[in-house]
């Protein structure tokens, strides 16, 4: 049985920000579709930094088969 999920993302910055502290990452392939919420842990660009990096890590792991408990 196939599932079918519709994903999309809408990031909105902090007032007086110019950018988000969270990230949100998503990796579609043909057999299967990672999505990571990373929260910066803060605001701004130092948050939006550590949050877009630790995504698109995490993101390439899983990709390319760690456990998710490895991560």
């Amino acid at each position: 049985m196939a599932l079918k999920i519709d994903v999309g993302k809408a990031l909105i910055p902090k007032k007086g920000e110019e950018l988000p502290g969270d990230t949100v990452e998503v990796d579609d392939s043909q057999s299967s579709t990672v999505v990571v919420l990373s929260d910066g842990l803060g605001s701004g660009v130092k948050a939006n930094i550590l949050s877009s990096l630790t995504a698109k890590m995490t993101v390439g792991m899983l990709k390319y088969g760690c456990d998710l408990s490895e991560v």
